[in-house]
């Protein structure tokens, strides 16, 4: 019985980052036909920068992983003990002059994808002569180049370090894990396969046809990451000067006592991502009344938050849509053993909302279930019956990649999984359909539950799933060497 020969190194990360930058949720990653769209949009609203984990300029060139070529749009949320207290990665259209500045670098994007960009310490471009972007955070100048490179029209950019006598300064060559927080992450696998399903550019058309400019809620907005802010309104004020759709809701917190929060939905153009903001304050006007949005455990700890200068976001929870609750309860509380945190049920607006907590996870994944609407022919049905469909159709060829593999969260608890290779060995899903409940892929990192969406993991094992064989390229292995999505 393999023991993984990587165990030890594997504690050394897991002494450090054993919750995750998550908080046990780490990431949420789509499958996307433009990565730079969606990437440059999360660095100019969001207080996030570009992973430093990723790929010279954000590409992957053919060979440099075993999932091979590939685009990516990976950025992290900005931590509250990195100290950082400025967009300090300046991006330009256009440039003039420049001047010797101590500490500073400018940074010239590469001609040529997969190569990194040119940096010259000491010198900044002169701001009377430059036309700004917008100004990204960054953690190096590697994150600030990957910022330009995924934004069109960067040209240059000037790369400033937070001063020496910040607090955060000192902090820069923290590993990325622990430097950086929970990854809002876009990527294009170039070689895999849709076979059986959508491509990904007409999914996403459903997603705009289904949202539309936001003003009414829609079910496909329960696709999101939850996010909390101190500041809600400070987002909306941004949003609203530029002119980018958002839909502000209300909705009363569980439990005795409740009160009233607010959340935000916003669209990472052209993408599956949706970001659904969460606070305390109202951020507009006109509301649309919803269901409670988030677990009373997520609420306690988010209620003692204030406000900071750069109106941080701390992740609450994952949010998917489901047409079949009762298949998605099963699933979490049999087989994940998972904790339902929140339960709602209006069965006169048909809505029902589960919320579950993975063991020593401390944020939430939550799961909704409402009317279809009237906005797009293409439901949420029919988008876990695509789903099913190509993994019924690709998982059973080992010479090709599942795209829909993508669309995921990862779960970095670093506790034992032998409970679900012990139920998968019980209940073995295979051969699928576009009507299974669940699933899983070899390598034992990937977990697919009743929507059709996976789950990676980052669980200990001591004993393999039905079907499946240890090798160089198990979990262990995979995530030491990181799988870049």
């Amino acid at each position: 019985m393999f023991l993984r020969t990587a165990a030890a190194l594997l504690m050394l990360v897991s002494v450090a980052c054993a919750q995750g930058p998550g908080n046990g949720v780490a990431k949420l990653t789509y499958t996307s036909s433009k990565t730079d769209v969606g990437l440059s949009f999360m660095l100019k609203y969001l207080p996030t920068t570009a992973a430093e984990d990723s790929c010279n300029s954000n590409y992957c060139y053919p060979g440099s992983f075993p999932d091979g070529e590939k685009y990516q749009g990976r950025a992290q949320l900005v931590q509250a003990f990195t100290g950082m207290t400025e967009r300090n990665c300046k991006l330009y259209s256009a440039v003039g002059g420049y001047a010797p500045t101590t500490g500073a670098v400018n940074v010239m994007p590469a001609t040529t994808e997969g190569y990194d960009c040119g940096y010259y310490a000491g010198y900044a471009f002169n701001t009377g002569e430059a036309t700004l972007l917008f100004a990204a955070f960054a953690h190096n100048q590697d994150t600030c180049c990957k910022a330009c490179a995924a934004t069109s029209g960067c040209t240059a950019a000037t790369y400033t370090p937070e001063p020496s006598g910040n607090a955060g300064s000192g902090r820069r060559l923290l590993q990325p894990a622990m430097g950086e927080g929970f990854g809002l992450h876009l990527v294009n696998v170039v070689a895999s396969v849709t076979t059986g399903g959508l491509d990904v550019a007409t999914l996403e058309q459903h997603f705009t046809d289904r949202l539309g400019d936001m003003t009414k809620f829609d079910a496909f907005m329960d696709y999101s990451a939850q996010l909390f802010t101190a500041n809600l309104p400070a987002y909306s004020a941004k949003f609203s000067a530029d002119k980018v759709p958002f839909l502000a809701a209300s909705w009363p917190t569980d439990g005795q006592g409740s009160t009233t929060w607010y959340s935000l939905f916003v669209r990472v153009p052209e993408s599956q991502l949706i970001i659904e903001l969460v606070g305390t304050e109202s951020p507009a006007d006109s509301l649309t009344p919803l269901e409670t949005r988030m677990s009373s455990r997520q609420v306690a700890i988010y209620s003692k938050y204030v406000k900071d200068e750069n109106n941080l976001l701390y992740a609450a929870a994952v949010n998917r849509a489901t047409s079949n609750m009762t298949a998605v309860e099963d699933f979490y509380t049999n087989v994940i053993k998972a904790t339902t945190v929140l339960t709602v049920d209006l069965p006169s607006y048909g809505i029902s909302r589960r919320c579950f907590a993975w063991n020593t996870a401390q944020s939430d994944v939550c799961f909704t279930s409402r009317p279809t609407g009237s906005q797009g022919s293409f439901t949420v049905k029919d988008f876990e019956q695509m789903l099913w469909s190509v993994h019924s159709s690709v998982m059973t060829d080992p010479t090709k990649a599942d795209k829909y593999q993508d669309n995921h969260y990862a779960v970095d608890t670093q506790v034992s999984g032998d409970y679900i290779a012990q139920y998968f060995t019980a209940h073995n899903p295979f051969p699928l359909s576009k009507d299974s409940p669940f699933a899983f892929a070899c390598m034992q990192d990937y977990i697919i539950d009743p929507t059709g969406n996976s789950i990676q993991t980052d669980l200990f094992f001591t004993q393999q799933y039905p079907g499946c064989g240890w090798s160089t390229s198990s979990p262990a292995l995979k995530h030491l060497r990181g799988a870049h999505h």
